[in-house]
């Protein structure tokens, strides 16, 4: 049997119990999935713009056929697949390790590696969804390497 451990909800102030290493770790702390949906949903960083139906380049989503779809994007962008590839290699073998708080707002949540310059594949920046997402999809190139590069 697990250990459980008390901790306080950090949406609705709730005492209640959860695995402890999971709360220990920070994954557990709320006390429901409403409860983590309805933060995630209150954080100023999500609130984005035309996305998806709403922006004018919108085109009806993905097809149906995934495999096209990644086959495409392997033969248009080997240079980042390299680099997904050998981050992903790296994190496996304990030579890069991921940060736990992201570099741009300084949340503590899980972290994706931003490349700047995918012929450096390790030389990558620790953010979170939405502060990569912002970067990816809002900032022009210039301006995105740049930014990424100050935060280091």
């Amino acid at each position: 049997m697990r250990t459980m451990a008390r901790f306080v909800c950090e949406r609705c102030g709730k005492h209640t119990q959860g695995r402890a290493d999971a709360v220990q770790s920070g994954r557990k702390r709320f006390c429901s999935v409403s409860c983590a949906n309805s933060a995630r949903a209150t954080q100023k960083h999500l609130a984005t713009p035309d996305c998806g139906k709403d922006n004018p380049n919108w085109k009806g989503g993905i097809s149906k056929n995934n495999y096209h779809y990644k086959q495409l994007q392997k033969q248009r962008y080997p240079e980042r697949i390299q680099a997904r590839q050998r981050v992903s290699g790296a994190i496996r073998s304990g030579k890069l390790v991921r940060a736990k708080t992201c570099e741009m707002c300084g949340c503590e949540t899980m972290t994706e590696a931003h490349h700047a310059d995918y012929s450096k594949p390790l030389d990558v920046t620790w953010l979170c969804r939405p502060c990569h997402r912002e970067i990816e999809c809002f900032l022009p190139g210039p301006l995105r390497s740049i930014l990424a590069r100050s935060s280091t």
